[in-house]
């Protein structure tokens, strides 16, 4: 009996240690890392528009290890703290929490989206510098001098394959912008219609094709007079 006991005994002392060795390689495993974001810009025709809070405000950022998000900024939160975390490989995504196109005869707003991917070390600091690009098209419209005062009651219809309808009166000046999600096939129609002195109606219709992203048009109206 004597001999079972001390048999016993050693089986309990050497599970005590596997489990004490075990508690001690799980906290040696967890390393940690540092991470912020150094400056938010947007992007749109070439240009580094720099952010203000008012657009700051409209963007929402998340920190992504594989599926799960691990940090989510809502539109307005302070992004220029430090946070802590696991060493390892993140997904970045910086958005306009609405992607969806505007409908019909509503001007829209631009979207901006980006995805990028950092690396947490341990004791380092990791740090991104964004510049989040515009994912629509904006369209515009003005009309020359010449087009206004041989046409009147111009407008023009913007479709895309989307299903989408948009008419932009032409008045004086540029029309404001509306703003079109990138059709699949590239292409973006339009139609104008106007009216000369004696009340004939005018269409033309054309496309414009491989539309971009990050990238405002104008459609300017222009009176060919022959010589």
């Amino acid at each position: 009996m004597k001999q079972v006991h001390n048999i016993l005994l050693f089986l309990f002392i050497s599970f005590a240690l596997i489990s004490c060795n075990k508690a001690e390689q799980s906290m040696i495993d967890v390393s940690i890392g540092y991470f912020n974001i150094s400056g938010l810009s947007l992007s749109c025709d070439g240009e580094i528009l720099p952010i203000t809070r008012a657009v700051d405000a409209s963007l929402q950022l998340q920190i992504l290890q594989g599926e799960t998000v691990v940090k989510d900024y809502a539109p307005g939160d302070d992004l220029s703290k430090r946070i802590v975390l696991p060493v390892g490989n993140y997904t970045l995504k910086a958005f306009t929490p609405n992607q969806s196109e505007a409908v019909n005869d509503e001007s829209g707003n631009p979207i901006y989206g980006l995805t990028t991917s950092f690396e947490v070390k341990e004791a380092d600091i990791t740090s991104l510098s964004l510049i989040v690009p515009q994912v629509n098209v904006g369209m515009n419209v003005n009309a020359s001098d010449n087009f206004t005062a041989n046409f009147h009651s111009i407008s023009v219809v913007f479709s895309s394959v989307s299903g989408r309808s948009v008419t932009i009166p032409v008045t004086t000046g540029p029309s404001a912008y509306y703003y079109f999600s990138v059709p699949m096939d590239g292409k973006l129609q339009y139609k104008v219609i106007a009216y000369n002195a004696d009340e004939e109606e005018m269409t033309v219709t054309k496309s414009i094709a491989d539309i971009n992203t990050a990238k405002n048009y104008s459609i300017r109206l222009e009176l060919a007079i022959e010589p």
